[in-house]
């Protein structure tokens, strides 16, 4: 799948301000973050799916952050898909438990703080992890 490096980019720090409950930017609110919509339909034409044509699987690009800022825009059908692509793109290396971090989580049973992503089933952190789709209908 396609994948676009935005690590450090501000303007999905302010997207993600703009997001309403549903975690879905609406265009109606400031369209100074237009970057980042173009930075989505880049991703999607990349991974061959042009505005206006068939998209039976309903993939659609979605931004991946921490509490530092995004870590990259990413495809995929649903949010669970965009964190494995996120995570086999390298943008999640950060994110990644220590096997001694691991260990004391599991075996303490807080399982609430890590999931498993990525081809490998790696453990990534979750506690600031934030997974939001990008409205790319708005261009």
């Amino acid at each position: 799948m396609a994948y676009i490096n935005t690590a450090n980019d501000k303007e999905i720090k302010d997207y993600m301000n703009a997001c309403d409950n549903d975690g879905v930017y609406h265009s109606d609110r400031d369209l100074s973050l237009m970057t980042l919509q173009q930075k989505g339909i880049a991703a999607l034409t990349e991974a061959g799916y042009e505005a206006g044509e068939s998209n039976p699987h309903n993939v659609r690009a979605w931004v991946v952050s921490n509490q530092y800022g995004a870590l990259g825009v990413v495809v995929g059908a649903h949010s669970q898909e965009a964190l494995d692509e996120a995570v086999d793109a390298g943008f999640m290396d950060s994110e990644l438990m220590s096997p001694q971090d691991y260990k004391e989580y599991s075996d303490n049973g807080w399982h609430d703080s890590y999931t498993y992503a990525g081809n490998a089933s790696e453990a990534i952190w979750t506690e600031y992890l934030s997974v939001l789709e990008i409205d790319t209908d708005i261009v």
